[in-house]
């Protein structure tokens, strides 16, 4: 039970194999090849790496039972999530494959680290802490990891891309009618369930049968008369909510009532006599798409409609690197804007790495505000695909170290002075701008002297110098942002067959992502050291950095466990030493069965 406390304890189990273990039971050849899986690998690179003390807070202290392996419960929805296994696939896979069992350091056939019941109640807890703390411990996990990651492999952060892509959630597409009908049907069924007749009585009628026959029913030009039986039946289902008790009215509270009120307020407004449903374009994008996702928001692109979630992300970009690595992962509602979500990431991107100085994006990550954060905190914003059309006689602004600002066209530089009623002017002379050939098309009309005089402001001159930043860069820095989108790809492996995630809500969605971030960072670095290594298995991360691991360390990998074991020469014969004493004997008949050969009698 989620209310019960549990003793915090660290899972330390993994390090030390058994004697009788999967490995003993393997013959030398099969030893060598399960050493050379992926689930060897992400044992060594992720499992014996996840710092424990970072779930602590969702186990409260007591003289309960001790929780559940959290590294193996961590791993384990990194590996759900990241392989597009569901909960029965993973459970499926954790029972009956040596490579995911070798990957969660279960060392013996028998062991069993979480069950179904466990492993959502860890999610619930950390969904818990979310809403209490607005933490997301797996985000926290994924940023320790990370940040190991790139240390000890010597990545360079300071050239990063981003991108976002549409994460919609496994829910229905309801029409505007069937949103109504289910919303009642199911405050219905929660009243009746708790007793409230005033309730239950007047929200029947519209749970008789389920929404989508009593839409399938309907026809279209019956629909208006139907919002306006529904209005009705909402005015009365709201005045039976209020005529509750306290008490009464908290046996309803629960996802129906929120569900209920939430529609109530966005989809109705209140008149004389009643309530009158609103227009669909004062019905706004954040309102609700289904009674199954509260969180999810609605969005078109590119002509496309998506409920649900978007997700933001920013790999590192050097040219110089062998490999890339996510490092940041942002997930909002689908109806903010990039250039949004860019702005409350900022600062935590430059502070994860401090070293970030170019940030190439598509132009739905600018904003003014994004170019004075970016000014402040030293990173240059490469930009692509600009929008709007392209000038045909462009004007480049450009600040100076006076606080001013420098402008020129092709033919001569202006002088820029600031204007009396707030920004700036470009003042062009007149006497070169008589023989211009492009003076048909020039963006600065001239004034009453006959000069042509160009207007801006500080925001205007900042993103005509964002949308120049990508002719500066050299020539092979110009198209790094192309090659984010295979990393959209690997985000969006994972959905299902009609392009939505499996799971359902903003935290569920978050959970996805951030285990998706691990999972592709994971799959990076293990394809790179299994390369360098010859195709054979990749060594330890610490070993490649040249840092040996503290054995102390929570989070540092221990190899020891995983290379080949060695041990004291087997006499050929047993003595009576041996025979006298039972523990000796045991460990005498254990090395036999580990190097395949049986003892000789004495």
């Amino acid at each position: 039970m989620l209310g019960r406390g549990r003793m915090f304890k660290h899972n330390h189990s993994h390090r030390q194999p058994g004697l009788f273990g999967i490995d003993a039971q393997l013959t030398e050849p099969q030893r060598g090849r399960l050493l050379r899986t992926w689930g060897a690998a992400f044992y060594d690179l992720v499992f014996s790496r996840i710092d424990e003390s970072i779930f602590e807070p969702l186990y409260m202290g007591g003289r309960g039972r001790p929780n559940a392996p959290v590294n193996a419960l961590a791993a384990a929805c990194v590996l759900m999530h990241h392989n597009g296994w569901t909960v029965d696939e993973l459970r499926e896979q954790v029972e009956f494959n040596l490579v995911t069992r070798k990957a969660l350091g279960l060392d013996n056939l028998g062991d069993a680290p979480f069950c179904r019941a466990t492993f959502f109640n860890f999610q619930s807890r950390m969904h818990m802490h979310f809403l209490r703390t607005g933490e997301n411990l797996l985000g926290k996990l994924f940023d320790v990891l990370t940040a190991r990651q790139l240390k000890e492999l010597g990545v360079k952060t300071g050239v990063q891309r981003a991108d976002s892509f549409q994460a919609m959630s496994n829910i229905a597409k309801l029409s505007r009618v069937q949103l109504l009908i289910e919303v009642l049907s199911r405050l219905h069924r929660r009243a009746a369930a708790e007793g409230l007749d005033p309730v239950s009585s007047v929200t029947a009628p519209h749970a008789a049968e389920p929404s989508r026959r009593q839409v399938y029913k309907l026809r279209g030009e019956d629909a208006p008369a139907k919002l306006l039986e529904l209005s009705d039946a909402y005015a009365k289902a709201a005045a039976a909510v209020r005529s509750l008790s306290a008490e009464r009215l908290d046996a309803l509270a629960g996802v129906e009532l929120e569900a209920f009120s939430r529609v109530f307020s966005e989809q109705f407004r209140e008149v004389a006599g009643g309530l009158s449903p609103k227009k669909p374009v004062d019905v706004g994008s954040g309102s609700l798409q289904s009674p199954d996702d509260l969180d999810a928001t609605y969005r078109v692109k590119s002509g496309k409609e998506f409920r649900g979630q978007v997700v933001s992300v920013a790999e590192t970009a050097d040219p110089g690197n062998a490999f890339n690595l996510v490092v940041d992962v942002a997930v909002a509602p689908n109806n903010v804007d990039d250039s949004r979500i860019l702005a409350g990431r900022l600062e935590a991107m430059k502070a994860k790495t401090p070293d970030l100085a170019e940030l190439h994006t598509d132009a739905g990550y600018a904003s003014p505000g994004n170019d004075a954060a970016m000014e402040k905190l030293g990173v240059t914003h490469a930009e692509t695909a600009v929008k709007g059309r392209k000038a045909m006689v462009p004007i480049h602004m450009d600040k100076n170290v006076l606080g001013g600002f420098d402008a020129c066209c092709p033919r001569q530089a202006a002088v820029c002075r600031p204007c009396a009623r707030g920004g700036w002017k470009a003042v062009f002379d007149r006497r070169a701008c008589a023989d211009c050939p492009m003076s048909a098309d020039c963006p600065a009309p001239p004034d009453k002297a006959g000069d042509r005089v160009f207007r801006f402001d500080a925001a205007r001159a900042a993103a005509n110098e964002r949308a120049r930043n990508i002719s500066k860069l050299p020539p092979e820095r110009r198209t790094i942002r192309s090659n984010v989108e295979a990393t959209m790809k690997e985000f969006t492996a994972g959905f299902n067959h009609k392009g939505k995630l499996r799971v359902r809500g903003a935290f569920a969605c978050a959970l996805y992502a951030f285990s998706t971030a691990v999972g592709i960072n994971f799959g990076r670095i293990h394809r790179h050291l299994a390369a360098g290594d010859g195709g054979g298995r990749a060594p330890a991360l610490g070993m490649v950095a040249g840092n040996m691991p503290e054995m102390r360390d929570q989070g540092d990998i221990v190899a020891k466990t995983q290379e080949k074991r060695t041990y004291a020469p087997i006499p050929a014969r047993l003595n009576a030493s041996v025979l006298a004493n039972p523990s000796l004997w045991i460990e005498f008949m254990a090395r036999s069965m580990l190097s395949n050969r049986l003892p000789a009698a004495a």
